[in-house]
């Protein structure tokens, strides 16, 4: 009986648990194609803002996968940015990505 009951603690906590990740990864996903979107339709601030709010989100939470989507953000932010006109943020966001993928390897 002792077994059972623990074995459907560990399972609650384990399906409780891969949930708020799933929430997690939803909402992030919804900010990011947003801003794919704004990007699409041409309107670059809103862009950049909804970019912006992505990465924030992702650096509120760490493990291995959100450190990927916040180099996934910051391609995204790079360009961008370019197509802003702002050239030296989004050569410094390359730059740091060089960086990190070289730091990586």
């Amino acid at each position: 009986m002792f077994a059972f009951l623990v074995i459907a603690l560990l399972t609650t906590a384990i399906i409780v648990w891969l949930s708020k990740k799933f929430r997690l990864a939803r909402h992030w996903n919804k900010i990011y194609t947003e801003a794919a979107q704004a990007q699409q339709s041409g309107d670059l601030a809103a862009a950049e803002r909804l970019l912006q709010q992505a990465e924030a989100f992702a650096n509120s939470h760490s493990g291995a996968l959100w450190r990927m989507r916040i180099r996934a953000g910051q391609g995204a932010m790079a360009k961008v940015l370019y197509r802003a006109g702002q050239l030296d943020r989004s050569a410094e966001l390359t730059f740091e990505q060089l960086q990190q993928a070289r730091a990586v390897t």
